[in-house]
């Protein structure tokens, strides 16, 4: 259980806990200009922070950024991080909505990539999961229960889906956040009844 504040003081730290034993709800992650590699489990049930303000740490500025780089398996129940100081998180394997959560902007240039391995997926939860920040998918995305919804992706441009693989899937949707898609040239799969990918 994440208490109090976390600052990752220099160079790269990594957390490998196993399935459960960090819940991250409520307090916050300083990456401090740093990156923190998780390899292992990593749960929300409550909001969370994710900044980069050396003020906290050591008198500093913030907008110092930093990267979250998860390797392993981040599941987000209800909360999820609001991102501050142009951090960014890299997801390289599995970041799961398995309830309603999401992730909320917070100020600056904040982003989010899924990575060519990594899987961006909503599993649980019928209301909305919403990531409010810049999102590049450049792996798979999957929307299998409820709403999985975007503000700001990279591969809209104007009408046009430009790449990633995006699924909606058992009843699932997503909602990709432009006016209307008119031109695709990414890998789209709908399947199952009320299945749906939205503009």
């Amino acid at each position: 259980h994440l208490g109090q504040n976390i600052l990752i003081g220099s160079g790269t730290a990594t957390f490998d806990f196993g399935p459960g034993l960090f819940r991250w709800d409520g307090s916050g992650i300083d990456l401090d200009s740093h990156t923190l590699i998780n390899t292992g489990w990593l749960s929300f049930s409550a909001p969370g922070l994710l900044f980069g303000n050396t003020g906290v740490g050591d008198n500093g500025s913030g907008n110092q950024g930093g990267e979250l780089d998860n390797q392993g398996t981040i599941l987000a129940s209800a909360g999820g991080p609001t991102m501050y100081d142009s951090v960014s998180i890299l997801n390289e394997n599995s970041y799961d909505f398995t309830g309603d959560a999401g992730i909320v902007f917070g100020n600056n240039n904040v982003s989010i990539t899924n990575g060519a391995s990594g899987l961006w997926e909503k599993t649980g939860g019928t209301g909305i999961s919403s990531v409010g920040v810049s999102f590049s998918n450049l792996g798979q995305v999957t929307g299998a229960s409820g709403t999985l919804s975007f503000g700001g992706l990279v591969q809209v441009s104007g009408h046009s889906l430009l790449g990633g693989s995006w699924t909606a899937s058992g009843g699932g949707a997503l909602v990709l956040g432009a006016a209307s898609i008119t031109s695709n040239s990414a890998s789209v799969t709908i399947s199952g009844a009320g299945s749906a990918i939205a503009a």
